[in-house]
């Protein structure tokens, strides 16, 4: 009996080695994709210099290894470190130390550009910090190869997979709870309006606008999929029947925002989470264990290669320390109180000592993806730059022309999801402190020493194309031009104005 009622609560080993792999490529694409723009963000040469990062946008409590110095060779170091660490994690060597390295780095290289995060970069986060507590090397690892473990249990129950397993389940419904609006519960409207952001989406979802009762049907089913799924796989008894399929109607999900919308690693972040809730039934399929052995052999060659090095994996075990249980016990209570501090009606009030620990460990986190609607406000970047010479460029822009017009696709006008959610950020007023940083990073790219007098940014304006979201079957309102910042790349005149 209390087996049954605990089974909602059990992970399968093998399953949460399907979710170490697949957490650790997203991390290594990830982290990989942001060393290609290492200069443009982590650098003192980039949109965020150190010394403004520590002046104005650094909370208390907040740290990070990649603040030690903003030269580009050292912040490479860093990042290469990373990546070895992720590397490690993902193979299953040395398991533990390599999950918490790779935990350390990821959130200080989070930590040190905020703005360009999202919700991918805090489920990756928070599930780092629980796979402390949980036997990620325990199957399919180069750790259990080296150490020929044998009979080791298929499944377990601990307070450090519960963490892992209800973080996950919180992130849809706390989210789900938040979106009491008539978007979602009476028009059916609130898949539209995500849609309908051009900076966000890609082809198939603006075709996806052409069938506006569907987008209705999506918009509740998306709302009962949060709901239903976490409490299905919760209960009691029914594993073995829903957990198969409750997991592959997120993997579908997932997927759907991944063809649709511009949301970076988020999607994959989160079927690779999915992942480690899968049941023992579905690694008794015949072509799943032939699968499951081929990685094993697999593990098993990378264990020889590293044993003519003469190098040693971790010792396996699958049950942790009793403090480490207690710790994991103790972050599940503040986790719930954390994010249920974040509903209003409740009126639950953060105690300073929580705000130092949560910030310490980086478990932080505020789930509100398109809650309690999506945003209405859209748009793209006009930015004007002067030369001395008196022609207008766009230094953003691939061929540096300006011009005034709307793009043909929006959202092929940022870079990529980086500066897609940096741009995004700094037209929020509450983050109008970047734009001076913004114009002094457009400087200083462009006025590079090699170029003459003439070809170099005297001035330049920032301004934002502004274009709300209309209700369905209504009529857009013109496009507002708005200048955010005006910018002096030389010494200000007398006359000068910001504004």
């Amino acid at each position: 009996m209390k087996k049954t009622l605990l089974q909602g609560l059990t992970l399968d080993l093998r399953s949460l080695a399907l979710f170490r792999i697949c957490l650790g490529l997203c991390l290594f694409v990830d982290v990989f994709y942001r060393l290609i723009y290492i200069n443009d963000f982590y650098t003192d040469q980039g949109v965020l210099p150190r010394s403004a990062l520590l002046e104005h946008f650094l909370g208390a409590w907040e740290y990070s290894v990649f603040l030690i110095a903003g030269k580009t060779e050292i912040v490479f170091f860093l990042m290469s470190l990373t990546l070895v660490a992720i590397a490690m994690m993902t193979v299953g060597y040395r398991t533990r130390l390599a999950a918490f390295v790779t935990w350390f780095f990821v959130t200080s290289l989070q930590t040190r550009t905020q703005i360009v995060l999202h919700g991918g970069d805090d489920l990756l986060r928070v599930l780092l910090f629980w796979c402390q507590f949980v036997p990620l090397g325990a199957e399919l690892s180069v750790d259990k190869a080296l150490a020929k473990a044998k009979n080791t249990p298929h499944s377990i129950l601990s307070f450090g997979g519960v963490g892992l397993i209800l973080q996950l389940l919180f992130m849809y419904l706390f989210t789900a709870a938040l979106k009491f609006h008539p978007v979602w519960h009476v028009e059916g409207s609130a898949i539209y309006y995500a849609l309908s952001l051009e900076q966000f989406t890609d082809t198939p979802g603006q075709w996806l606008l052409n069938f506006p009762q569907f987008l209705k049907y999506l918009t509740f089913s998306t709302l009962f999929l949060e709901w239903a799924g976490p409490i299905l796989v919760l209960i009691p008894g029914i594993q073995k029947y829903v957990r198969i399929p409750v997991v592959l109607s997120f993997v579908g999900f997932h997927f759907g925002l991944f063809i649709t919308l511009h949301l970076g690693p988020f999607p994959w972040t989160c079927i690779a989470a999915w992942l480690m809730l899968l049941p023992s039934e579905f690694w008794q399929f015949s072509k799943i264990q032939q699968i499951y052995n081929g990685l094993d052999r697999c593990m098993g060659i990378l264990a020889s290669s590293l044993q003519k090095l003469k190098l040693k994996g971790e010792e396996i075990f699958v049950e942790y320390p009793n403090f480490a249980e207690y710790i994991a016990a103790t972050f599940i209570v503040l986790t719930v109180f954390w994010n249920l501090s974040h509903h209003e009606s409740l009126h639950l009030r953060k105690p300073d000592g929580l705000r130092i620990v949560m910030n310490l460990t980086k478990m932080y986190q505020k789930w509100n993806m398109f809650a309690p609607y999506p945003r209405k406000d859209d748009g793209w970047y006009i930015i004007e730059a002067k030369l001395f010479n008196g022609q207008s460029v766009n230094p953003m822009a691939e061929d540096f022309i300006y011009t005034e017009e709307k793009p043909k696709d929006v959202a092929s006008t940022y870079i990529n999801t980086m500066w897609r959610k940096y741009l995004s950020n700094t037209w929020l007023k509450t983050n109008h402190q970047y734009r001076v940083y913004f114009g002094r990073y457009l400087c200083r790219k462009w006025n590079q020493p090699q170029k003459s007098q003439d070809e170099k940014i005297n001035t330049i304006r920032i301004s934002y194309m502004l274009k709300m979201v209309p209700a369905p079957g209504t009529p857009p309102e013109p496009v507002r031009k708005e200048l955010l910042w005006r910018h002096y790349c030389f010494d200000k005149p007398a006359d000068w104005s910001e504004n």
